[in-house]
């Protein structure tokens, strides 16, 4: 699988700041959402999804004040929906869709608004989409907004599961996985970067790519 430009690029930094995740199933975190009292799950959902939702916003259209509002606005949707106990309901549906209603109303409701008050929302969009204009942003049909929830999806796992691998493998193996096939460093260049031989740096490639698939595949299964 290649992975994005976008996670090539951040991989080193991701490394020096390795995010520690709490030792639940995304299923079990879900779960636990009904209880607005349990500050550490609520604390690390907002931690997992937040960028997602608030990358969802700014490709449909809104400008980045508005979409770290979608996120904040999600969130206590969620919550609320929760405490009238109309919470996520695995019966009805995947938690994928789910998730992206929530969004998709809130991003809605920031239109509406924008309608009521245009100057309370005149800073200028730089994302490179057709639908710059945040004036278009009530016009974004499901074909399109469904695009673009797949697109950064697809990233959320990717991320994800990544913050899982760091958890279950060594750092210099990760490191060594990272300079192999992020990097795509000649082997030559990986041995005197790191003092190693050339049989280590295979290992760590196929271990690394080994915990990569089983973590994307379980997310994926949790949550598609």
């Amino acid at each position: 699988m290649k992975l994005p430009t976008k996670i090539l690029q951040e991989h080193q930094s991701q490394i020096e700041s390795h995010t520690v995740m709490y030792d639940q199933t995304r299923k079990t975190l879900i779960s636990k959402l009904k209880n607005w009292e349990d500050q550490k799950t609520w604390d690390e959902f907002y931690q997992i999804y937040w960028r997602l939702i608030y990358s969802v916003g700014l490709k449909a259209g809104l400008n980045t004040e508005d979409a770290f509002d979608v996120v904040q606005d999600t969130i206590l949707a969620i919550a609320k929906q929760n405490s009238e106990g109309r919470g996520y309901d695995a019966t009805k549906g995947s938690f994928k869709v789910w998730l992206l209603q929530i969004t998709r109303w809130r991003i809605k409701d920031k239109w509406r608004n924008h309608q009521k008050n245009p100057l309370a929302s005149k800073e200028e969009t730089t994302q490179d989409d057709p639908l710059e204009s945040y004036d278009k942003v009530g016009n974004l049909d499901q074909a399109h907004f469904d695009l673009y929830w797949s697109e950064e999806w697809q990233q959320h796992l990717i991320e994800e599961t990544l913050r899982n691998v760091k958890l279950e493998v060594s750092p210099q193996q990760y490191q060594l996985f990272a300079a192999a096939v992020f990097d795509d460093l000649p082997m030559a260049e990986i041995k005197s970067n790191f003092g190693v031989a050339a049989s280590q740096v295979y290992l760590a490639k196929h271990r690394v790519a080994k915990v990569f698939k089983k973590h994307y595949k379980r997310l994926e299964q949790e949550l598609d």
